[in-house]
């Protein structure tokens, strides 16, 4: 009977670990979740941020970084940011490898559209493809 409760408790110790890692991993999180956290990201104006769920963006060289920020900054200026959004629905792409989602998203200067972002999924978890 010890013998079974060390074995538990040994094998508990050995499991936590990885199962608090896996929570603080954003690899593990849902596509849709990580397509918001980038949409607020954009709303808060933190562009680096916004970058940072790009496929690739890890990989380019640091002026090349500095200018996909830049581009992602100008263009959400041009129509004075987003205000808010709304994921109305999505579709799986590729097994499961890719999702799209339609989002209805409205800008600062009044102007509403549809915007359609697909994520796709990497070693480094889902990724919007640009």
């Amino acid at each position: 009977m010890i013998m079974k409760k060390n074995i538990a408790l040994i094998l508990l110790l050995a499991v936590m670990p990885l199962a608090m890692a896996q929570n603080d991993d954003n690899s593990q999180l849902h596509p849709k979740k990580i397509l918001k956290m980038a949409l607020n990201c954009q709303i808060d104006e933190d562009y680096a941020c916004v970058a940072s769920f790009i496929n690739g963006f890890e990989a380019l060289t640091d002026d090349h970084k500095t200018q996909r920020i830049k581009n992602i900054k100008d263009k959400d200026r041009s129509k004075q940011g987003i205000v808010s959004y709304e994921v109305l629905e999505w579709e799986e792409l590729d097994n499961g490898n890719m999702m799209r989602y339609k989002v209805h998203v409205v800008y600062g200067d009044g102007s509403e559209h549809d915007e359609y972002y697909t994520l796709v999924r990497t070693s480094l978890g889902w990724r919007i493809d640009m």
